[in-house]
């Protein structure tokens, strides 16, 4: 770990582990791979100039800040110009960095350090959520050497948020604006590589104040990404701790109902008092992506996740695939018996053939039917649908939200209580 000393009036930085000073990085960086280097510039870093035992603190969630030693560092950090990414493949990241810039883009300077180290050259695309710019601040003050121009979409609604994403030189990728939506923050990506089939990348952050209706949003924003075809892969700080079942227990069952993967499993935000799983990514071909990991990196108190894709062409893509159901939702008996005694049966005396009386009857109770219970599509991934998941369950899901959503809070408990029964019991009859 390093800390800022002046040093003829100038900044350098102390290392803590063998006692010298350097401009920038310490030269014990070789044979220390967890090391972490930090810049001078950063005001949460203390200036000293008589005494080397002053530790940097650490800002924790509840505003509190706390010694840390070197050691810690050492044991719970990456560093941050060597994170051991896979050499084969493509590699993805990213970070919540909490506010790029910090003093001085001082906190820019370190993300800069990170993606340009000769070690992380196989770090292909990199996203970053939180980023509190606004238009003021120019997409070239962000250009980094070696990487394109970066894709960004600001929140000009307020002074957080915000999505910037960096993608190495030479890559063959273009922003998708027809697959963005206004409410939902996220950068789709379309990356073309030399051999195989294009893919989608996508950057997103979910609000903590999000209400639930935000997820009625997702699952339409992300139908339109999956009605292209094509296979995706989503990093992003959705605010949805994974490892509480109590906070986010409807939340897996809803992404396998999209057809996706949840690949992370370890907590990507540690606090003295907690750790949570708020960082996720999802794909819908989680078969290429055999490594994935989360590494504690200092410029924020989020810990950085990655992926890396195989470049295979022998990869097979799991198709998707739409089931047909009925659904009872909106099912009113007495409505229904209404119509069904109004319809024209007597037509059916018409025909001498046993097999066009029924063929007629057919259609006509048919159209009834049609009309009370509608045929409905669901698109589904057949390899990882849970075989308890049915459709009816689904259906029985999104009616209990809108319950909730529109403050039936007696009808969202009726509801609640059977989709807990329709599982337990569909899961009796699926899995033995």
């Amino acid at each position: 770990m390093t800390a800022a000393i002046k040093t003829s009036n100038k900044y350098q930085h102390l290392c803590y582990l063998c006692e010298t000073c350097s401009e920038f990085l310490c030269v014990c960086d070789s044979s220390i791979d967890t090391l972490v280097t930090i810049d001078s510039a950063r005001q949460d870093i203390p200036v000293i100039t008589d005494s080397v035992d002053a530790r940097p603190p650490v800002v924790n969630s509840d505003n509190a800040t706390s010694p840390v030693s070197s050691k810690d560092c050492m044991q719970n950090s990456t560093c941050i110009d060597n994170l051991s990414l896979p050499c084969k493949g493509f590699n993805i990241g990213y970070l919540n960095i909490q506010g790029i810039c910090g003093t001085n883009l001082s906190k820019f300077e370190e993300l800069k350090c990170m993606l340009t180290s000769d070690k992380n050259n196989q770090l292909h695309v990199f996203g970053i959520s939180e980023t509190k710019l606004k238009d003021h601040k120019l997409s070239s003050t962000f250009h980094i050497s070696g990487y394109q121009m970066p894709f960004r979409k600001d929140n000009d609604s307020n002074g957080g948020g915000g999505l910037i994403v960096f993608v190495k030189s030479g890559i063959n990728a273009k922003r998708r604006d027809d697959l963005e939506s206004h409410n939902i923050s996220c950068i789709w990506l379309e990356i073309s590589p030399v051999i195989g089939k294009s893919f989608l990348v996508g950057c997103m952050y979910r609000p903590l104040d999000s209400k639930i209706e935000w997820n009625d949003r997702f699952e339409n924003f992300m139908d339109q990404v999956l009605n292209t075809g094509k296979e995706i892969i989503l990093l992003g700080d959705l605010n949805k701790n994974l490892t509480n079942s109590h906070e986010c227990a409807e939340w897996p069952n809803f992404i396998t109902s999209l057809g996706l993967s949840q690949l992370i499993t370890e907590p990507t935000r540690i606090t003295a008092n907690s750790a949570t799983l708020i960082d996720h990514i999802y794909t819908n071909m989680k078969i290429i992506y055999p490594h994935v990991c989360v590494k504690q990196l200092c410029i924020s108190d989020h810990f950085g996740i990655f992926c890396n894709r195989k470049l295979s062409t022998t990869a097979h893509k799991d198709s998707h695939q739409s089931i047909s159901y009925r659904s009872f939702k909106s099912f009113n008996e007495a409505n229904f018996i209404y119509d069904l005694e109004r319809a024209n049966l007597d037509q059916i005396m018409n025909y001498e053939d046993i097999n066009e009386m029924l063929s007629v009857w057919s259609n006509i109770f048919l159209t009834v039917v049609d009309k009370h219970a509608p045929i409905k599509q669901h698109r589904v991934k057949k390899k990882i649908q849970p075989e308890w998941l049915t459709s009816e369950i689904i259906d029985c899901i999104k009616e209990r939200d809108k319950c909730k959503i529109r403050g039936n809070y007696d009808q969202y408990k009726l509801l609640r209580n059977k989709v807990t029964s329709m599982i337990q019991k569909s899961k009796k009859v699926n899995i033995r």
